[in-house]
C-alpha cells in the first residue's frame, strides 16, 4: 500500500509480510496523524479496500486498451472513432492518476505541525464533500493552478468530476447507440461497460 510503483502486484501472502508492510504503513503522516494505535487487521481492511481499488482500475485499463490495440493494429478503428476512444481512456487514466495522488498525499508530511494528512474527506458524502458542492478551501492557494494540483480538497474534487464524467461519457454513448442498428454482440458489450461503469 505504501509502495506506489506501477509494477508492484502482488499482496503480502505471510504473517512475516503484513507485519513489514504494517510497519511502513506506521512510518506514514497518516497513521501518525489519524490512525495512530489501530490493529494489523484494522490495517488490513484498508489495505484491500486500496489493493481492490487498485487492480480493478489497472484490470479496467488492459481490458480497454487489448481490444483496442488489437483493432487498430487490424485498421478497423477510424481516425475519428479513434480521437473518441481515447479520449474516453484518457478519463479513465485521468481520474487513476488523481486518485493515485490524492490517496498518496496521506503518505507525506502535512506541511505544518496542526494540518493532518487527508485522504477521504469526500468518499463518505459523495456527491457533496462533506457538506458543501464545493470545498470551503478550494481558493485558498495561489495561484489557482497550483491550487488545481496541490491542494487535498481541490484534488479529491477533480477525482469526483473526472470519476463522474466517465460515468456519463459512457452513459451517452449507450444512448447514443440504443436506436442505431448494430451488431447485437456490440449492443451487449456497450450495456456491460454501462454495468461495469454504474458499478
Amino acid at each position: 500500500m505504501t509502495d506506489w510503483k506501477f509494477t508492484s502486484g502482488l499482496p503480502p501472502l505471510s504473517d512475516e509480510e503484513w507485519f513489514q508492510e504494517f510497519e511502513k504503513y506506521k512510518q506514514s503522516p497518516e497513521y501518525k496523524c489519524v490512525n495512530k494505535g489501530m490493529s494489523i487487521e484494522d490495517f488490513k481492511f484498508i489495505y484491500w479496500m486500496e489493493y481492490a481499488h487498485r487492480m480493478w482500475g489497472r484490470g479496467l485499463g488492459i481490458i480497454f486498451a487489448l481490444p483496442f490495440s488489437y483493432f487498430l493494429r487490424k485498421g478497423y478503428i477510424t481516425l475519428r472513432l479513434g480521437l473518441r476512444l481515447s479520449s474516453l481512456f484518457a478519463l479513465g487514466a485521468g481520474q487513476g492518476f488523481i486518485g493515485w495522488w490524492m490517496v498518496k498525499s496521506g503518505l507525506e508530511e502535512p506541511p505544518s505541525e496542526y494540518a493532518q494528512p487527508a485522504t477521504s474527506r469526500a468518499y463518505n458524502t459523495f456527491p457533496k464533500m462533506v457538506d458543501t458542492w464545493i470545498p470551503d478551501d478550494i481558493f485558498d492557494m495561489k495561484p489557482l493552478i497550483r491550487n488545481f494540483f496541490e491542494n487535498t480538497s481541490t484534488v479529491q474534487l477533480d477525482h469526483l468530476i473526472l470519476a463522474t464524467t466517465t460515468l456519463f461519457s459512457i452513459g451517452a454513448l449507450w444512448l447514443a447507440t440504443k436506436n442505431l442498428d448494430i451488431h447485437p454482440a456490440i449492443r451487449s458489450l456497450i450495456g456491460s461497460i454501462v454495468g461495469m461503469a454504474a458499478l
